[in-house]
């Protein structure tokens, strides 16, 4: 069963790069915004590790995963100062798009996107924007109250669908829940859970994985995930492959959970 130690020990180290999503402190009102037929999604606080000098760095990190970087934010319009929190959604060859929230002034938005010769239009009763755009090819950006959606088209479009109601939510997806029904309720500072087959990272056997980041104190933060195994056996392996100093481990049926800490100044660098 080396295999599977080695597979472990990446999702380990998986864990301490990313973050999660989940329960209705914060996880679950961001898997709500996700289309049902994502692979994935995330859910970044921007605010709170934007306010807090101790998360600086995981701050930084939060930008470069919402965006490829701070140009595409701000050919978009989009002050970053004043994003409050951001859901992505995440699908299996890679395209992806967000939900950011925050206070923004729409007319500068609207301003940039003509720069960038998107066509301003209509879906499902939204303002909705699009045309071709270097890092996505066909674009789409959606006006909704105080958030914007912004990334691959098709995607974008999907997620104006599921936050207008007519289509169902990452959230109500029965594996999805199985998930999240085990992180705990803490309000994340991000989270994440991805129903993408994991044999890309090397970890064998793992059907489902879910995460959530919170700070414990100005040094610390604290980690809990969930990964669902193809059966109960590969479980048992698994929970004795993770064991170890500063992590406790539990499996409960074809699931383990894992909490554990990492120091934030080695956050950004693990990743």
């Amino acid at each position: 069963m080396r295999t599977l130690a080695i597979g472990l020990a990446l999702l380990l180290l998986l864990a301490l790069m990313i973050s999660a999503i989940g329960c209705t402190s914060g996880q679950e009102r961001g898997l709500k915004l996700i289309h049902k037929d994502a692979e994935g999604g995330a859910y970044f606080h921007m605010n709170i590790a934007r306010a807090d000098k101790d998360l600086a760095e995981v701050y930084d990190f939060f930008l470069a995963s919402v965006a490829e970087d701070e140009e595409e934010l701000q050919d978009l319009g989009i002050d970053i100062s004043q994003m409050d929190y951001v859901a992505m959604q995440i699908e299996e060859y890679g395209e992806t798009a967000g939900v950011v929230f925050g206070r923004f002034d729409f007319e500068n938005v609207r301003s940039s996107l003509s720069d960038l010769d998107l066509t301003q239009g209509s879906y499902e009763d939204v303002e909705f924007w699009s045309g071709y755009y270097r890092e996505y090819g066909d674009m789409g950006v959606a006006f909704l109250a105080d958030r914007l959606i912004w990334g691959d088209e098709e995607v974008a479009k999907s997620l104006v669908r599921t936050i207008k109601g007519s289509d169902p939510s990452f959230h109500e997806v029965p594996e999805v829940r199985e998930v999240l029904d085990r992180l705990p309720g803490w309000t994340p500072l991000m989270a994440m859970v991805s129903l993408q087959p994991l044999s890309d990272f090397d970890i064998p056997y793992a059907e489902a994985v879910g995460y959530a980041i919170a700070k414990e104190d100005r040094d610390t933060l604290k980690l809990s995930m969930v990964v669902k195994f193809v059966n109960e056996d590969i479980a048992r392996e698994m929970l004795q492959a993770v064991m170890g100093p500063g992590t406790n481990a539990r499996r409960d049926g074809r699931f383990v959970i894992i909490d554990s800490e990492v120091p934030i100044e080695d956050f950004a660098d693990t990743w």
